[in-house]
């Protein structure tokens, strides 16, 4: 049984409601982003696993790129959103009671191409300034050479290097509340309905100014879930990058209501 979109309309991003939850319901996201990798455990470790690969060839260039793995490493928390694309419309196969096929999933992106694409080019002019801003910062204030040999834990560890940390770490969070506020329902919204993306956007910061306190929770299950899956190698991103897909699904279906 084919999954039906029916188109949106409308004039404005103030048109579509906006529920207001408890502080608890990304509990109960999260709740439900575990049930559906329960449902389809392979194919949500299949496209798990992609992005795994590209974790841990990042970590292989570690040694040789010191700057470009810290952006890398830290862009996962940038992109997240977007990434898991696929994993929102195998959540909808899900609700509708159909068996989720990654092959379908992949498909389904074109379904607002548009829309996907002008907010790809957003996320990656962003992911591509965060880059080029840490190369700038670690050239300036370390010598390359040192961090061929030594890798970029030395940036961290060495002395005198609470100002690079103190900028590298508002800079990133700047630019991650950012991401998280124009994205956490924006970019299931998009593969859901026939929507621009300047709408898309300005209903996922209503979402986020009328639930702080639940989203800021949201946020940091999104960090702790992202970081377990980092620290594990990005072994564990095999199983929590599609939980979160999943779970972000049903915050999407949760906090829009029209």
């Amino acid at each position: 049984m084919a999954i039906l979109h029916v188109p949106h309309s409308y004039s404005n991003h103030s048109d579509i409601n906006i529920r207001q939850v408890n502080i608890v319901a990304p509990l109960r996201w999260l709740a439900d982003g575990i049930n559906d990798f329960r449902v389809a455990p392979i194919t949500s470790m299949l496209y798990g696993m992609v992005f795994a690969v590209i974790g841990m060839l990042i970590l292989m260039m570690s040694n040789s790129y010191p700057a470009f793995t810290l952006a890398a490493i830290s862009g996962f928390f940038l992109i997240g959103p977007f990434v898991a694309i696929g994993l929102y419309d195998m959540s909808a196969q899900i609700a509708n009671g159909n068996q989720p096929s990654l092959i379908h999933a992949t498909r389904h992106i074109r379904f607002n191409t548009i829309s996907v694409v002008s907010f790809a080019f957003i996320i990656t002019f962003i992911f591509v300034f965060w880059a080029r801003f840490t190369a700038i910062l670690t050239s300036v204030l370390f010598n390359n050479a040192d961090l061929a040999t030594e890798g970029w834990i030395s940036i961290f560890v060495s002395e005198g290097n609470t100002e690079l940390m103190l900028t590298f770490m508002l800079t990133g969070l700047g630019l991650a509340i950012l991401v998280f506020t124009i994205s956490v329902v924006a970019v299931p919204m998009m593969t859901d309905r026939k929507i621009d993306v300047i709408t898309a956007m300005f209903t996922s910061i209503r979402a986020v100014k009328k639930n702080i306190l639940p989203m800021i929770l949201w946020a940091g299950l999104l960090v702790a879930m992202i970081g377990l899956g980092i620290v594990t190698f990005y072994i564990g991103l095999i199983v929590t990058l599609p939980i979160i897909g999943h779970a972000s699904w049903h915050a999407y279906q949760d906090l829009v209501n029209d």
